[in-house]
This record gives structure tokens, sequence and C-alpha cells, in this order.
């Protein structure tokens, strides 16, 4: 009894996932579309699944003036820093750094450098195309699986 009870509420729980990721992706209009429509979604869904998780999340992909760009460049934005940022030590790892792309999306030179270098040092860090890809890793990682 105990096994099947169980059963039905890993299928629930399931199923419940697949339909808020479906619910999101049909939430993502202008002007969250392409990488920040993807990134809002991620943040939707970390609210809602892991309400207490301590996060914090770039301009995703949000064009800058250039007045704009220095001002950021001068008070500290450094390029190629992962998008996603979860400070929940897990595992091995201090925390989980996510760079998110769109299914087209491209990971640059220093986007890479930057990955390995905080898993050199003791971060999980990553890269994901799409909201399933993402919030597959996140799930994961909370489930102590990475």
């Amino acid at each position: 009894m105990l096994i099947s009870n169980i059963k039905k509420l890993i299928k629930f729980d399931t199923e419940m996932k697949r339909t808020m990721i479906n619910s999101l992706k049909s939430k993502v209009k202008r002007p969250y579309s392409g990488e920040a429509g993807v990134q809002k979604s991620v943040i939707d869904y970390i609210k809602y699944q892991y309400p207490h998780a301590l996060y914090c999340a770039s301009a995703g992909g949000v064009r800058t003036s250039m007045k704009q760009a220095i001002k950021m460049k001068a008070t500290g934005y450094v390029k190629g820093v992962p998008d996603l940022q979860i400070f929940e030590a897990i595992g091995n790892y201090h925390g989980l750094l996510i760079e998110i792309k769109d299914l087209k999306g491209v990971v640059s030179k220093e986007q890479k450098e930057w990955i390995q270098k905080l898993n050199d040092r003791g971060y999980f860090a990553t890269y994901c195309k799409g909201i399933e890809a993402t919030i597959k890793v996140i799930d994961d990682y909370f489930a102590g699986q990475i």
C-alpha cells in the first residue's frame, strides 16, 4: 500500500512539473522572448518549486545602451559570468551557476572560461539550452544527483 502511494505521488509530481513547464512555455511572449524568455520561465519555476532558494539572475540578455554598459562595467559587471547563480551548497558543491541559452544560443569563449574557473573552485557550473534542460539541471542539483 505504501509503495503504491509513493509511486502515485512520484507520478503526480512528474505530471505537475510537466504541466508547469508547458504553462511556462506558453507564457513566453515578447518582450520575454529568446534567452530572456527562457530565463524568466526558469526564475518563475524556481520561485514556485524552491521558494526558499537563495539565487540571483543577470540581466538575461537585455540589451543596454552604451552609457549603461559603461556604467555596468565600471560598477563591477564582468563579461561571461553565468546568468543564474543559486547560492545553496549541496553535496560537494558550494552552489550552482548556469549560463542560460535559448535553443539557438551559443556559449561564448568568456562564458566557457568562467564555467571552467567556477568548477575548479568547487561550484557546479554549466550551460543549458532551453527551459526543460535548465530545469532538469536545477532539479538534479537540489535532489543531490549531480
